[in-house]
């Protein structure tokens, strides 16, 4: 694609723009993105081998872009906080991460995404997309990523991602008297090891984005503090999602990623459940492992801070 359309000019110039306050020495500015609907991932065989392949399933989560200078007629910038959920038939999975993302040329607007990433708890992958044309406008990015260039046994992402707008963040007040941890043995498994408390605390809800059905929001600033019935104290932080439902009957789902202590982060999920109350607030359980067997569970009830 030779330089012969205007969007193209001011694509390029866009991207070089955006560089300015960097090669300045200004410091860089942290943008928020956020997938779109039609982001997916595909595991399986791909064209020449022939093999069963899984469906393209669906991707959404958020990640960030931040400038990292311009060399040879390309913007860089590097991602970080890649925190994505696939939706499958048998439930979820999370994808982490982070990488690289460049933009620009000479003669023609081409990109590349580079990312290494943690699919299901695996180990690190390298993704490329390879250095392609740019297929729609930057900011938007449109690209597909895969291990093994979409090549016999792969994994491929497909990337449909928008700069979120600048939203206010909301400042929610765990109910202490109504909030709670337990951590120890549920049914059906018995052990003496038993811990209650009550937590209060605060924690901060930020909208990424939104479809047909659910209201998306990123959690962030857990600061929590558990008060054990034997007088201890346990600090909580972390981060995660939570998505409220748009249609009857409304359903809701936490999941958050937390140190508790000392201990090592655990992800905690309340899986999608119905709204107990106003949708304003928030009433859920969460857990590492679906409140069975040994088992760390918060009760978390929490309202936006007036």
């Amino acid at each position: 694609m030779m330089l012969n359309s205007k969007h193209t000019i001011l694509a390029i110039a866009l991207v070089m723009g955006m560089t300015t306050a960097v090669s300045e020495g200004q410091p860089p500015k942290r943008m928020l993105y956020a997938l779109q609907a039609d982001s997916t991932y595909q595991g399986g065989c791909f064209d020449p081998c022939d093999c069963p392949s899984e469906p393209a399933y669906p991707m959404n989560g958020t990640f960030a872009l931040s400038p990292a200078g311009f060399s040879q007629h390309f913007a860089h910038y590097k991602v970080s906080s890649v925190k994505w959920q696939v939706n499958h038939e048998g439930g979820t999975f999370l994808i982490t991460g982070d990488g690289t993302y460049k933009i620009g040329g000479d003669f023609a607007l081409t990109h590349q995404l580079e990312l290494d990433l943690f699919v299901d708890g695996a180990p690190a992958e390298h993704f490329d997309s390879g250095l392609i044309p740019v297929d729609g406008g930057f900011p938007v990015i449109e690209i597909v990523v895969s291990i093994n260039g979409i090549f016999c046994l792969d994994k491929v992402l497909t990337i449909h991602a928008a700069p979120l707008p600048q939203r206010t963040p909301i400042a929610y007040e765990l109910s202490a008297d109504q909030s709670t941890y337990e951590e120890g043995c549920f049914p059906p498994c018995r052990c003496p090891t038993f811990y209650y408390g009550t937590v209060e605390g605060g924690v901060t809800l930020t909208t990424v984005g939104s479809n047909s059905q659910f209201e998306y929001f990123k959690v962030t600033g857990v600061d929590w503090k558990v008060s054990l019935e034997h007088g201890a104290e346990l600090a909580v932080s972390g981060e995660g999602m939570y998505k409220l439902g748009k249609t009857e009957p409304l359903m809701h789902r936490l999941q958050l990623d937390l140190t508790i202590g000392d201990q090592p982060v655990r992800h905690f999920d309340s899986g999608l459940v119905p709204v107990a109350g106003e949708p304003s607030a928030i009433d859920t359980i969460i857990s590492v492992n679906g409140v069975f067997c040994y088992d760390w569970v918060f009760h978390v009830v929490a309202k936006p801070v007036r």
